[in-house]
């Protein structure tokens, strides 16, 4: 029983250190940047995994940012996935999990069900 307490334990940690460096290491490239009209208009939003994705139709300018910025935010999931010896998979979700929680009232995150949903309060 104590090994499982202090594994559930270790493990509560080690998720919370993920989202505090998410939050930390990430605000210029999830919350700010060259995308942040196309962010605050619908055509880009989150996605559960931590990257951005197209809610709907865009020029091709927006989506070459859009990409260099997932780009920039892989490199960092798998630096911090290397740090802590957990899988990029891991880090992916717990970024996204943050990310979508800072976002602003009115701009869109994709939910598990794959719908693009527009954040309320």
């Amino acid at each position: 029983m104590y090994r499982l307490t202090q594994r559930a334990l270790t493990s509560f940690i080690f998720s919370m250190f993920i989202v505090v460096a998410a939050n930390l290491s990430m605000p210029d490239v999830a919350l700010a940047g060259p995308l942040d009209r196309e962010k605050a208009t619908g055509i880009v939003g989150e996605t559960q995994k931590g990257y951005l994705g197209l809610v709907r139709a865009a020029k091709d300018e927006v989506k070459k940012q859009m990409d260099a910025i997932n780009l920039k935010r892989r490199t960092q999931y798998r630096e911090i996935a290397k740090k802590r010896r957990t899988s990029l998979a891991a880090v992916e979700i717990l970024a996204g999990k943050a990310i979508i929680k800072k976002l602003p009232a009115g701009r869109y995150y994709k939910n598990a069900k794959g719908q693009w949903i527009k954040k309320k309060k």
